[in-house]
């Protein structure tokens, strides 16, 4: 009989072992960049459970120094790309994500 319970306990206490190492596996987080708060920010309170927190991430983008440069081209009347607008797609274009985020 204490060989049974002693099997249970065992076998019970493994199981938790391994599903709390999987959790910790699957919730790894690495930070890579850390910010400090800036000093004028004031803690007042933490944020009600029932109550969304919006926020927003920007990604860094892949082509914004070519952007400023077609801009121009486009504003130059000496250049041939004058007064070439570019669509809305042509922007989204040179806006995208980089790769790397």
């Amino acid at each position: 009989m204490k060989l049974v319970t002693i099997k249970a306990l065992v076998a019970i206490t493994s199981l938790a072992l391994m599903a709390d190492a999987a959790a910790v596996r699957r919730n790894k987080l690495v930070v890579k960049e850390s910010v400090n708060v800036p000093a004028d920010w004031v803690r007042r309170s933490d944020a009600a459970d029932h109550e969304p927190v919006a926020l927003r991430f920007a990604l860094r983008q892949s082509d914004v120094s070519s952007l400023e440069k077609r801009l121009l081209q486009t504003s130059d009347p000496d250049h041939e790309l004058y007064g070439r607008h570019l669509s809305a797609d042509e922007v989204s274009a040179y806006l995208r994500p980089h790769k790397r985020t």
